[in-house]
């Protein structure tokens, strides 16, 4: 399991700008639990694709956590405050066994 290529990634994305975040599982049979979260917990992001089809109307703002299967693709968007802080996007087996975490650095 990786995250571009890498286990533990470090991105750095830009305060009050929007960004997409897509998930896709091509594993051969693992199901996994991604999440995008803040030191108080998974923040709000909104799914606007699906499988590569844009969801029409986007979603409503949900809580970022997402159960993906083989083969499945997901897009959410996730609008960063101003200010500086750090995000997780953790990646974990349904059982919470650990696989993978990028650390996002908005500044």
């Amino acid at each position: 399991m990786v995250i571009n290529g890498e286990r533990s990634p470090q991105f750095i994305w830009g305060a009050g700008q929007r960004h997409r975040l897509r998930l896709i599982n091509i594993t051969p049979d693992d199901i996994f639990s991604v999440s995008l979260e803040s030191t108080d917990g998974p923040v709000p992001w909104v799914a606007v694709a699906k499988d590569g089809a844009a969801l029409t109307p986007a979603g409503a703002a949900g809580t970022a956590r997402q159960t993906i299967a083989v083969g499945e693709t997901y897009d959410f968007e996730y609008t960063a405050a101003a200010g500086r802080q750090s995000l997780w996007i953790n990646v974990r087996t349904p059982a919470g066994k650990w696989q993978a975490q990028g650390h996002i650095i908005i500044k």
